[in-house]
C-alpha cells in the first residue's frame, strides 16, 4: 500500500466519526487562535465564520517531519513514473467544476450545456469550498512540496495559496457527496471519479497525500452545513430532478 492510500485510509475514521456525531458549529472570537474577523466570508448555503477547519482537523505535518519527508519521496516516485495519460488527465483535472470532475464518467449528457439548472447550482455548492479553506489554509501555512523539494516539476500550475488542506481536492469530493444524494445508484461512479480527480493534485506534485486526505474531511463538514439550508433544499431538488431526467434514470 502507497503512502497515498495509507493517508487516506487514516482520515476515513475520522470522517466516520464527524459524521456520526452531531457537528459542532465552532465560533473563534476576534483574538482566538488564527482566523481574524476578516477571514469570516459568507457563503451562498451557510455562514462560513462558523465552520473552522482549525478546530476539526489534525494540523499537517511539520515540514521537516518523517511523514512529509515520506511524502515527499512518495512524489519523487509518482513523478517518474506516471504515464503521458495519466498526466494529460491530471492537467484536464485543473477545471473546478462538477463536469469536469466527472470527466465523462455519467455520459455524454451529464453536460454544462444540457444541465443549465444543475450546473447554476454546483457553481454556488463549489464557491462554498473557498471561503471555509481558504482561511484556515492561510493559517496553516504549509508549503506545496516542490517549494521544500525543487525536484518536483509540477504537471501543472503552482498557485501562490498553501497546500493544507488541498481547495482543489475539496470541490472534487464536495461534488461527489452532493451529486451521489441526487443518483445514488450512480455513488460508485461518481466517488470513483472524485477520488482521481483528487489524486490528479498528488500526481502532478503539488499536493501531498495528507493533503488530500484532510480535502475528504473538509467536503464532509461541508455537506453537512449545507444541507441544512433551505435554498441549498430546494435548489438541490431542481438539480436532481433535471439530472435524472436528462440521464433517463427515473423512465
Amino acid at each position: 500500500m502507497n503512502i497515498l492510500n495509507v493517508a487516506l485510509t487514516a482520515r476515513r475514521v475520522a470522517i466516520a466519526c464527524l459524521l456520526a456525531a452531531p457537528l459542532l458549529l465552532v465560533h473563534i472570537p476576534n483574538g482566538a487562535g488564527t482566523a481574524s474577523a476578516k477571514d469570516a466570508r459568507k457563503a451562498f448555503f451557510f455562514d462560513a465564520s462558523k465552520l473552522h477547519l482549525l478546530t476539526l482537523l489534525a494540523p499537517p505535518p511539520g515540514n521537516a517531519s518523517a511523514e512529509t519527508q515520506g511524502e515527499l519521496a512518495e512524489l519523487r516516485r509518482l513523478q517518474a513514473t506516471r504515464t503521458a495519460a495519466r498526466e494529460k488527465q491530471a492537467k484536464a483535472d485543473e477545471v473546478e467544476t462538477v463536469f469536469a470532475v466527472m470527466s465523462g464518467d455519467l455520459g455524454p449528457a451529464f453536460t454544462a450545456d444540457n444541465l443549465p439548472v444543475t450546473a447554476a447550482f454546483f457553481d454556488r455548492v463549489l464557491a462554498d469550498e473557498s471561503p471555509v479553506i481558504g482561511p484556515d489554509k492561510d493559517a496553516w501555512g504549509r508549503p506545496r512540496p516542490p517549494l521544500l523539494d525543487p525536484s518536483l516539476k509540477p504537471c501543472v500550475k503552482l498557485t501562490a495559496s498553501n497546500a493544507y488542506p488541498s481547495g482543489h481536492a475539496t470541490v472534487g469530493y464536495l461534488s461527489a457527496i452532493v451529486l451521489a444524494d441526487m443518483i445514488p445508484e450512480k455513488r460508485e461512479a461518481v466517488f470513483s471519479a472524485a477520488r482521481r480527480f483528487a489524486e490528479s493534485r498528488v500526481i502532478c506534485g503539488v499536493h501531498y497525500p495528507s493533503d488530500i486526505a484532510a480535502s475528504q474531511t473538509a467536503a464532509a463538514l461541508i455537506s453537512v452545513q449545507m444541507r441544512d439550508s433551505r435554498t441549498f433544499q430546494k435548489e438541490f431538488a431542481d438539480a436532481k430532478n433535471e439530472v435524472r431526467q436528462r440521464l433517463g434514470l427515473d423512465q
